[in-house]
């Protein structure tokens, strides 16, 4: 059972972090609804997002796969991605109502800052 969950966990990542987001320029992420300006840099991006730490220490991923999603979202190779956290946003969003909220316990979402080709 445990294998299913992992293996699960791991696919609803690769999708989730491959969600489009609508335009954004260089260098920012310019919709505002709770993307971050991050480095395209796994062990950074692990350290700031509790999720990921979360999906580390209970083995939901590893390291590896994180790194090859976040290296695939940085499309134009300037070293940031935009990223949210959906648990955490929502919750805000929600004035705390969703706080609870377990359908992305262990992941964000990251794009390239400026998808363009």
């Amino acid at each position: 059972m445990r294998r299913i969950t992992i293996s699960v966990a791991a696919a609803v990542l690769v999708s989730t972090l491959a969600l489009p987001v609508a335009a954004r320029v260089d260098g920012g992420c310019g919709n505002g609804q709770g993307w971050e300006l991050q480095p395209a840099d796994a062990a950074t991006l692990v350290d700031l997002y509790p999720s990921l730490q979360r999906a580390m220490d209970e083995g939901a991923y590893d390291f590896a796969l994180l790194v090859e999603q976040i290296d695939a979202r940085d499309k134009n190779d300037n070293g940031s991605v935009c990223v949210k956290d959906p648990c955490v946003h929502s919750a805000t969003r929600s004035g705390g109502a969703n706080e609870q909220l377990r359908g992305f316990f262990y992941f964000v979402n990251a794009v390239d800052d400026n998808a363009a080709p």
